[in-house]
């Protein structure tokens, strides 16, 4: 606009110079029109913004020219002015303004030709009007529609170049990257700025692509492709006209990335390569995932290939397996199924129950179907599942497992859970399935008898309902099993019947869990125990009482001498203690019998009983021997009572016989208890050698003194045994004799039993009856025990070298039973001395071992465990012999010679010997007869199926010496010409 203004006013001037030709109003009209003119053109090439407006100056130009050419009254010097506003609007105006100008250049130069005429106006300008119309008319729409043209191209290639270059502005994620055909950088976008570290004033126009390349791989490329170096990047775009592959990019702090460059060559309008462009897209990431995805696609499929019993396959419209693997496949005979159909590779009965599962999951339905497999019958589950469609043709899945071994577990389940069902209504004792709740759910036809309670009116019913009022059995058994590790219980209770009697039972509960460990139920098992838990109250009772007299048996009265003890020691020294036995007991029970001991036995045990104080505990210990524990006496009152005791013997106790009575007597032995550290086991020594003062003293009497240290003649005498004892064992005057054992079964001596001997101070034997029980009394038994056991390891060394199956039995005190000291002893020789511990046997009596049953049972555990060997001596002579045998840990029964002896004549005794020997060899423990005293006694042992026999008529007890050399030559034993057998 600015320049069509400064023409048009130069032009204007130019023609209004010569003042002489315009008057002053005429020049004052053309000059304010121009100006008006010229301030208006002026503003509106100010304005940034198009308008109508921007078309008025042209137009208004068409006046100042048409006030000139009034002026002039020609329009010869006018005519050029008129191009000017004619020619900007065929270069910025509309078509319409484009008319007006047309409209306005007629009425400048033909208008004032017809109003105003000749002279001012000659007819001659009308050959110009008609050329300057004919120029607005038709020349100037086609400049203007040229100028359009342009305009329209570029505006088309600004919007191209604006939204090419904020494409590549905004490409942030994407390195773009132009150069020219020098390889020089004349583009680099903020995504290269980004991913190379590079700003773009310090690249474009300075540096080549090749710098932020992996210089070694630009190399090995070139090297492989045949190419200069500085082509290596763009040759192929050169070849192809464009190039896509992956490259390494190191970017200006060394971070190394794979990227995927795409290369394409740049043009100018003529078709003239110029340059290339470079988009390159960080795949490192990508890259990555790839490969993790072809990992995770090679341990697919080589799991699937390894899948045991598992087939899995990918079927399409044809029913043709595209994809077929596992495990599953080779085990069914067909590896290779790939390519094949459903119809090769499976029977027509097969086909026809597979097909249908197979087409509903082509058809989006997943479904499955059991078959027998067609090459090997066992059993597959197929499972067909839809897969997304591929090239718009339908997929699925197939996955088939062998579940042979499943259906036989289940099967096998079934059967179980029929057999539990049958267990639980056919069990002989009551089942009741409760659950966590509390509530009944389940009662066997066992339970119901027992309680004589219908099924209906237990099913459902709390189970605390059935506890009886002031049980001792625990409340909320439920949550006491739940807390419990092991998840069971049991106890013994009372449950009450509709009678109202209570029936004894044990009752043993057990969780019951599903498979995922979660407790579901709790099963009860009820045994009626009412005749067990009586016979057990028996044997309880029996097990402190004697069974013939009823009294206090010798283990309840130790418990209670002890506790007595015990109670003396925190309340002061307090009581007495008798023991006492019958005279000539002996002489009575082998003149008239069994029988008449017995009587004699009970008779004294009831004259005891009803004698002794409330308080006073009366016991039998055995044989003759009584004790009576007063806790409360004193001596006045002990002197009375023993007194009185003498008296009621003899006046109350005898036995009948031969049409007339035996009396019999008494001698009682007192001690007070005078010093409470006094032991039980020296009271009772002590009132024992009381008793033998009285009987020295003429027996059907008493002796008393005031405690253990008390003088009296007789004791002095019995305590001059302990010196003896002490002085043997110091002095080595003791022992060893060895009684040859018998085996059966190969008709050889196999063992022998060592018996300690005592020496008196000349050399000659002192009878085991007498030092034994003094050394008992004394509390020198122990020490007695080990020094036997460390001479029978000894002679068992020996005679090893003999014959290494040798066996030696050693008979060990109930004093030294669970003694720690002993187990040291054996552990020490083994450590010592090579022999075998299966060949030394340890005995002790029945009545030893149920005295203290818990430390016999450990006892023999821990001998066991060592390797040793043990024997349980005269069985049958203690109560209870069946009873304990399960809680014993024993490996020879020795049979007490009592029923031995008799055994030729008495079938009682043979009787008895025969269930020991089926129990023992059931047992499987080896049985010792004793007491086998002649051949017919030998004979009747061995053919009821005794192991060993032992007794004078295999061979008397001899010094181990002579027996050792014995076995060495293989000499007879002097009884009964029993003979050595050499191994």
């Amino acid at each position: 606009m600015i320049p069509f203004v400064i023409v048009g006013t130069v032009g204007v001037a130019a023609l209004a110079a010569p003042l002489h030709s315009l008057d002053g109003p005429h020049l004052a009209v053309v000059l304010g029109l121009l100006v008006a003119n010229v301030a208006y053109g002026v503003r509106v090439a100010l304005r940034t913004e198009p308008s109508w407006r921007d078309g008025v100056p042209p137009l208004a130009f068409f006046l100042v020219i048409a006030a000139l050419r009034d002026g002039t009254a020609s329009a010869t010097p006018t005519v050029p002015l008129l191009a000017l506003p004619t020619l900007w609007i065929a270069l910025y105006g509309t078509r319409r303004q484009l008319v007006l100008a047309g409209a306005a250049t007629m009425a400048v130069l033909v208008v004032p030709m017809v109003l105003v005429g000749a002279p001012r106006y000659p007819l001659s300008d009308w050959r110009r009007a008609v050329v300057w119309t004919l120029i607005v008319f038709l020349i100037c729409p086609v400049i203007q529609r040229v100028v359009n043209r342009l305009d329209e191209e570029r505006s088309r290639q600004e919007r191209v170049s604006t939204h090419l270059d904020g494409v590549l502005r905004a490409a942030t994620e994407h390195a773009i990257v132009a150069s020219d055909l020098e390889g020089r950088i004349t583009f680099f976008n903020e995504g290269a700025e980004r991913m190379l570290g590079w700003k773009a004033e310090e690249v474009v126009g300075l540096r080549t692509p090749e710098v932020w390349h992996d210089q070694a791989e630009l190399d090995r490329i070139a090297l492989e492709e045949g190419v200069d170096r500085a082509e290596v990047v763009v040759h192929r775009a050169k070849r192809e006209g464009r190039d896509t592959r992956e490259w390494t990019y190191v970017s200006r702090d060394g971070h190394r990335s794979t990227v995927r460059l795409t290369i394409t060559g740049m043009y100018d309008a003529s078709g003239t390569l110029v340059g290339w462009m470079g988009v390159a897209v960080d795949v490192t990431v990508e890259q990555q995932a790839l490969r993790a995805l072809r990992e995770s696609e090679q341990r697919w499929r080589a799991l699937l290939d390894h899948l045991p019993d598992t087939a899995v396959m990918v079927i399409g419209p044809d029913l043709r397996f595209r994809l077929a693997t596992g495990l599953g496949l080779q085990r069914q005979g067909v590896a290779n199924a790939q390519g094949l159909t459903l119809a090769d590779i499976s029977s027509p009965e097969n086909v026809a129950r597979i097909e249908p599962v197979l087409r509903a999951a082509l058809g989006g339905r997943e479904g499955q179907v059991e078959v027998l497999a067609t090459r090997t019958g066992r059993v597959l589950q197929i499972v067909g599942t839809p897969l997304p469609p591929r090239d718009d043709e339908p997929e699925a899945l197939v996955v088939a497992w062998d579940v042979t071994e499943e259906r036989a577990r289940e099967e096998s389940e079934r059967r179980a859970r029929q057999l539990f069902q049958r267990i639980f209504d056919e069990a002989p004792y009551g089942v009741a399935l409760v659950g966590l709740d509390g509530i009944v759910q389940q009662v066997n036809p066992a339970l119901c008898q027992m309680l004589g309670t219908p099924r209906e009116d237990m099913v459902g019913r709390p189970l605390e309902t059935f506890r009886p009022p002031h049980s001792d059995a625990p409340q909320g058994i439920i949550q006491v099993l739940l807390d419990s590790p092991a998840g069971r219980l049991e106890l013994e209770m009372y449950l009450p019947r509709p009678d109202g009697q209570l029936v004894r039972v044990a009752i043993g509960g057990v969780v019951l869990r599903g498979p995922d460990g979660v407790a579901e139920s709790v099963l009860f098992n009820i045994v009626d125990i009412s005749e067990r838990h009586r016979y057990e109250e028996q044997l309880s009772y029996l097990a402190d009482h004697d069974p013939l007299t009823g009294l206090a048996n010798r283990r309840q009265f130790d418990a209670a001498l002890t506790a007595h003890m015990e109670r003396c020691r925190r309340t002061g020294p307090a009581g007495a203690l008798m023991v006492l036995d019958l005279d000539h007991f002996k002489q009575i029970n082998d003149t008239l019998g069994h029988l008449a001991g017995d009587q004699l036995i009970m008779a004294a045990g009831a004259a005891l009983r009803a004698r002794a104080g409330g308080n006073d505990l009366v016991a039998r210990l055995g044989g003759d021997e009584f004790a009576l524990l007063l806790p409360d006496a004193d001596r006045e009152g002990a002197t009375a009572l023993a007194r009185d005791l003498v008296q009621l013997v003899r006046d109350q106790v005898g036995v009948r016989s031969g049409g007339r009575d035996r009396r019999v007597t008494t001698s009682i032995g007192v001690v007070l208890v005078t010093d409470a550290d006094t032991s039980s086991s020296e009271l009772l020594s002590a009132a024992d050698m009381a008793m033998y003062d009285a009987k020295e003293e003429g027996r059907d009497g008493f002796s008393v003194f005031g405690g253990v240290d008390a003088e009296h003649p007789g004791t002095a005498g019995r305590l001059a045994w302990v010196d003896r004892l002490s002085e043997a064992l110091e002095t080595d005057r003791f022992v060893l004799h060895a009684q040859p054992i018998l085996d059966l079964r190969s008709g050889r001596v196999s063992g022998a039993e060592l018996l300690v001997r005592m020496l008196d101070e000349d050399g000659q034997p002192v009878s085991p009856a007498q030092f034994i029980p003094a050394a008992e009394r004394a509390g020198l038994i122990q020490q007695l025990d080990r020094w036997v056991l460390d001479r029978a390891v000894d002679v068992l060394s020996d005679a090893q070298h003999i014959d290494p199956t040798f066996r030696v039995q050693v008979n060990l005190s109930g004093h030294s039973v669970g003694n720690q000291m002993v187990i040291h002893d054996l552990l020490r020789h083994l450590s010592q001395r090579p022999f075998d511990p299966q060949c030394l046997v340890l005995e002790i009596t029945e009545t030893v071992a149920v005295a203290d049953l818990d430390s016999a049972v450990q006892f023999g555990r821990d001998v066991q465990a060592m390797g040793f060997r043990f024997a349980l001596d005269d069985f049958g002579a203690g109560f209870g012999s069946f009873k304990y045998l399960k809680h014993l840990v024993f490996d020879f029964i020795k049979v007490d010679g009592d029923f031995v002896v008799d055994a030729p004549s008495n079938p009682t005794d043979r009787l008895i010997l025969a269930s020991i020997v089926g129990l023992a060899h059931g047992l499987g423990k080896e049985t010792v007869a004793e007491y086998v005293e002649d051949e017919q006694v030998l004979q009747v042992v061995r053919s009821l199926g005794i192991d060993h026999a032992q007794g004078h008529h295999v061979g008397e007890p001899e010094p181990v010496e002579d027996l050792l050399r014995r076995l060495a030559r293989g000499e007879a034993f002097p009884a009964k010409g029993v003979r050595a057998a050499r191994p």
